[in-house]
């Protein structure tokens, strides 16, 4: 089953498949959908239960997850029911992949399951070891047992295992990646002939008949947006409470009780100079390597300077200018090269150092040795940070406060002193404008719209990183720019069709008359040549089209296009008619920084795909049978 899965995770109907389990579950669920079982089990895998219990702790962690993000949220019943459903395909999919790495012998061991504990940071003392007490004191606040918690990881790793072990064909083509990034980067030069609308129509001057009935056509170009005018108290947790009103003394408890988050490891300003060698090379290529690495150390030794050594040898991706590194911390290297690096003398060359990316010379050009950041230093960070966690605990307190006296129609400007807030009017402001000066989403934007003059909103609405205690103070109604006021600008328009329409006549009638892959003599002199254009780009001079651009990409070279384009640049508006000329993949040097992103993008990908695909198999050959869907969907909860 694996083995078809991989060979067909590389064609892109993998992702059609998995979008497919994912609308099926969004629209009629999975099995029975009718409440036909035990209040306890909310559905049945295999014959394996998802439990209530099971359940509502992912549902409220989630929940809590969200809510932490988007502190004074208020869940619609859709919301709700959609987090439900997301729940509920999340415990489905990684019980499906635990039977099925149970089947196949997969197993985690005590020593595993410790193993992993003791590098969870949360679960270490201020000198960076495990601390069983503070795991157990970390596992309580989350309402949850050490035994609870081992469970969820055992099951946790064990789906890592499966999945390590099922993907672990997934393979993506280098050349594809490249294949790829030449199709979205490639460039291409454009010979063009450019009409202007306008003087195409310079001898036209429309009728006050036709002016009138391009109005009444096109009325809704000159429509004046609703607009409101709203008062409104912003609410941000971050500024909530100012990091200057915390005492001293409680900075001070702060940092002595987590000095450990103030240490400052030693650090090296490194610089070196690579000779790549593959970790798997034959002893030729090693012995090559280290003879060119003693004639570059025979160079540092007779006195050359370090960094135009480096620049001399390095490959464009080794280092920076001058072999350099900047600063580096433990843990930032590989073992070899950092232990050679922190064991340097200061300012004298080490090495050569084998690593799996080759031989190293290494110059370490200062030192900071480890530290504990003096109280003074960190006291303003402290004070932020604990100003910003009071904020936000205090947070839902004040909404509350503010939603009640707002929703009673009280005096917003009282409400908002009592917390060192103030309250604002706006001018009146249109939808778009609504969102862009006062940053609220498209849905907050429509509840106030929908809200009538001098009455509140009794939600508080999402601006950014702040909430939004809002009435509406006042509100003016849809209409039109009279005729006589926009009459300049029709007449304008008209003209600009009008021309368009003519210049295209003529144009389309010069395609016609192309004869050995060249327009009439009359055209010769209006052929002008483009800028390389991208194909996310434009032609040069005028504003992007993606029409002309995907006409662009599929011609075939030094063929008129047998087609115009409606342009619009520098020159006015116009029409205009292509060839390609010249056609050309990006470098190589431009390849090179994007390598890697390119052949990760494609491997997710890939992952992605194979992944959907094997739930799909898993969906497919198992028996799966859902018993209390109002759970799912949070019905009357």
């Amino acid at each position: 089953m694996l083995d078809q899965i991989r060979s067909n995770s590389q064609s892109f109907g993998v992702k059609l498949a998995f979008g497919i389990i994912i609308l099926v579950f969004v629209f009629w669920g999975i099995g029975s959908l009718t409440d036909t079982g035990s209040i306890n089990v909310v559905a049945m895998v295999n014959n394996q239960p998802i439990t209530f219990q099971q359940f509502e702790t992912a549902y409220r962690q989630a929940e809590e997850q969200e809510n932490s993000q988007n502190p004074g949220r208020r869940w619609s019943a859709e919301e709700k029911r959609e987090l439900g459903r997301n729940v509920f395909r999340s415990l489905l999919f990684k019980e499906l992949v635990i039977q099925e790495a149970q089947k196949n012998n997969f197993s985690v061991s005590p020593l595993e399951l410790r193993d992993y504990v003791e590098t969870v940071p949360a679960f270490r003392n201020d000198a960076g070891k495990f601390d069983p007490q503070i795991y157990k004191d970390v596992l309580a606040r989350q309402r949850m047992t050490p035994a609870q918690f081992e469970d969820s990881l055992r099951r946790d790793l064990l789906s890592q295992k499966m999945m390590a072990f099922a993907m672990g064909g997934v393979w993506a083509d280098p050349m594809e990646a490249r294949s790829r990034f030449n199709f979205l980067y490639q460039n291409r030069t454009v010979e063009y002939v450019f009409l202007s609308a306008e003087e195409s129509a310079a001898s036209y001057k429309p009728g006050p008949e036709d002016m009138q009935k391009f109005y009444d056509a096109h009325k809704a170009d000159y429509a004046i947006p609703q607009k409101v005018s709203v008062q409104y108290i912003a609410v941000n947790p971050l500024k909530l409470v100012k990091p200057e009103s915390i005492a001293d003394e409680e900075l001070r408890r702060d940092y002595e009780a987590h000095k450990a988050r103030f240490e400052e490891p030693k650090k090296v300003l490194a610089s070196h100079i690579l000779v790549q060698l593959a970790q798997d090379a034959s002893p030729e290529e090693v012995k090559e390597a280290e003879a060119k690495i003693a004639k570059i150390r025979a160079e540092l030794d007779a006195g050359k300077p370090f960094a135009q050594v480096a620049d001399a040898y390095n490959a464009p991706q080794a280092a920076g200018k001058g072999g350099a590194l900047g600063w580096v911390e433990p843990g930032m290297t590989v073992p070899p090269f950092e232990k050679a690096a922190f064991e340097a003398e200061k300012g004298k060359v080490a090495g050569p150092v084998r690593t799996q990316f080759g031989l190293h010379l290494i110059l370490v050009e200062d030192v900071k040795e480890a530290r504990v950041k003096p109280f003074e230093e960190v006291k303003g960070e402290i004070a932020s940070q604990l100003a910003t966690a009071a904020g936000k605990s205090k947070v839902s307190d004040v909404l509350d406060s503010l939603l009640e006296e707002n929703i009673l129609g009280k005096d917003l400007g009282a409400a908002a002193k009592k917390f060192g807030l103030e309250a604002e009017t706006s001018a009146l402001l249109s939808r778009d404008e609504l969102a862009e000066k006062l940053g609220i989403k498209a849905d907050g934007v429509e509840s106030v719209f929908k809200t009538a003059k001098g009455s509140s909103i009794d939600i508080p609405l999402e601006a950014g990183n702040a909430y939004l205690v809002l009435r509406v103070a006042d509100a003016s109604p849809a209409s039109f720019k009279p005729f006589e006021e926009v009459k300049d600008d029709v007449a304008r328009r008209l003209r600009e069709e009008q021309g368009a329409q003519a210049a295209g006549k003529t144009l389309m009638q010069a395609l016609k008359d192309v004869k050995n892959g060249e327009l009439p003599a009359e055209f010769k002199a209006k052929v002008k040549t483009s800028a390389p254009m991208e194909r996310s780009g434009a032609l040069d001079g005028f504003e992007p089209d993606k029409e002309l651009s995907k006409a662009v990409f599929a011609a075939e070279k030094g063929v008129w296009i047998p087609q115009i384009f409606n342009v619009s640049g520098k020159a006015g508006k116009g029409v205009a008619a292509c060839r390609v000329v010249g056609v050309a993949d990006p470098a190589d040097e431009r390849w090179q920084g994007l390598d890697r992103i390119m052949n990760n993008m494609l491997m997710r990908e890939r992952s992605d795909g194979f992944y959907g695909l094997f739930i799909q198999e898993l969906l497919q050959r198992g028996k799966v049978k859902v018993l209390n869907q109002n759970t799912i969907d949070r019905v009357n909860m």
